[in-house]
């Protein structure tokens, strides 16, 4: 038995395929009715469709065999993928490469095998159409134009599988995404008729809401408007999806943020403590912004210990946490976020601290100003962080804390909060 020889264009043609997410995937009517055309026009009494894989071969679609895999060790398809037309072997007991073969020595006895090699457009084999007897035959001439034409079709139906398989998930996105933008919407009407009872909050919040978040809001909602009118085509969609991803997500963020700071000076400032393990709630947050560092390649690194337990208002430290750390990842690109604790039998010393481009004086001595942040720009989202760091500001001083921030061009920046272990608020 010899063995088949990998493609020059192995590693690529992997990476495609696998791209086109059918392995493994259940039958379909499409690939199982080209098969059976398969076996009825060349007469055998197995057909399938086999897709080459790195150390198998797998059936998207079979007749007459029960089995779902082989091993690509002994694959006559991984030998088809080596072709470039039809590869037909009419005895195998005769062609030194098969005749011992565990697949012809052994069930399903394979004597006779014809396999056209399945061509994507960008010129990858991905499998092979192939049709098996257990006894030896030639197909005609007719035969094997048939066999090609399959082939072709069963390649169409791949590619189209994915096309639409990838248009759905867009559909799906743009759907959610104006799930969020709508009820953003009615998020930010509940919170203005909340801040009608606070004059002063309510001049504050209208300020930061004008500028900072209907303009995008009403932005966003456009865009998919002209989606679903159909006046944006398929490449325009793409060009815009991670501005509209990047852009709902700070949306999310300021309005979180918003209705928790309003709603606490609404309250009279009431802090609830209760005991809680902060490694846990780290762990939580970074769950919940996955997606967000893998866009920007970074890590969070959790080095609080895992037995500490704070007493404080979880709610209002975890709206702290998610912001700084969100915040870092915003800044930071390829490298790390390392969250810690330092205490002592006076107080919680909590740090987010990132490998980002760091600030110099002039912007630190503006992170925590009411002024600045108004006046910040929607133009870039990473700009736009300055009301969050005003709310993480307010939420620490609920618990008699500070916070801060040290940092150097270049060396990165490190966001602090502490609280007192001993006393109420």
């Amino acid at each position: 038995m010899i063995a088949p020889a990998f493609p020059a264009d192995e590693a690529k043609r992997l990476e495609y395929l696998r791209s086109l997410d059918i392995l493994d995937t259940a039958p379909e009517s499409e690939f199982d009715q080209l098969v059976q055309l398969a076996s009825a026009i060349c007469g055998t009494p197995i057909a399938l469709v086999t897709l080459v894989d790195h150390d198998r071969q797998w059936f998207k679609a079979r007749l007459g065999l029960d089995v779902s895999e082989t091993s690509r060790e002994v694959s006559f398809c991984g030998h088809t993928i080596l072709q470039k037309d039809i590869m037909e072997i009419p005895d195998t007991h005769k062609d030194n490469r098969f005749h011992d073969n565990p697949l012809v020595t052994n069930d399903p006895n394979i004597r006779f095998y014809a396999g056209i090699p399945l061509t994507a457009q960008n010129g990858f084999n991905l499998g092979s159409l192939c049709v098996i007897d257990s006894k030896p035959r030639i197909l005609t001439d007719e035969q094997k134009l048939y066999l090609k034409i399959l082939g072709r079709q069963v390649v169409l139906q791949i590619e189209l599988r994915q096309q639409l398989h990838l248009q759905n998930e867009r559909l799906m996105r743009i759907e959610e995404q104006n799930r969020e933008i709508n009820s953003l919407l009615e998020s930010k009407d509940k919170l203005l008729s909340e801040l009608s009872e606070s004059n002063q909050t309510k001049d504050k919040i209208l300020s930061v809401i004008s500028h900072d978040l209907r303009s995008p809001l009403s932005s966003l909602k456009t865009i998919v408007d002209l989606f679903e009118g159909g006046k944006m085509d398929e490449a325009t969609t793409r060009q815009i999806t991670a501005q509209v991803n990047k852009s709902i997500g700070f949306s999310i963020d300021l309005l979180d943020n918003l209705v928790r700071w309003s709603k606490k000076q609404l309250e009279g400032f009431q802090v609830i403590r209760t005991t809680f393990n902060l490694n846990k709630l780290v762990s939580g947050i970074s769950d919940r912004l996955e997606t967000r560092f893998q866009s920007k390649n970074n890590r969070l690194i959790n080095e609080v210990n895992p037995e500490l337990i704070m007493h404080a208002d979880e709610d209002l430290i975890r709206m702290v946490l998610r912001n700084l750390i969100n915040n870092a990842n915003k800044f930071t690109e390829n490298g790390s976020i390392i969250v810690d604790v330092i205490s002592d039998a006076f107080e919680w010393k909590v740090y987010v601290k990132d490998t980002g481009p760091g600030m110099n004086d002039a912007q630190l001595s503006t992170l925590f100003s009411w002024n600045v942040a108004q006046n910040k720009s929607y133009d870039n989202v990473v700009e736009s962080t300055g009301l969050g760091l005003i709310i993480c500001r307010d939420f620490i001083k609920l618990h008699n804390g500070k916070i801060w921030a040290e940092s150097k061009l270049g060396e990165g920046s490190t966001f602090l909060f502490s609280i007192p272990i001993a006393g109420e608020s």
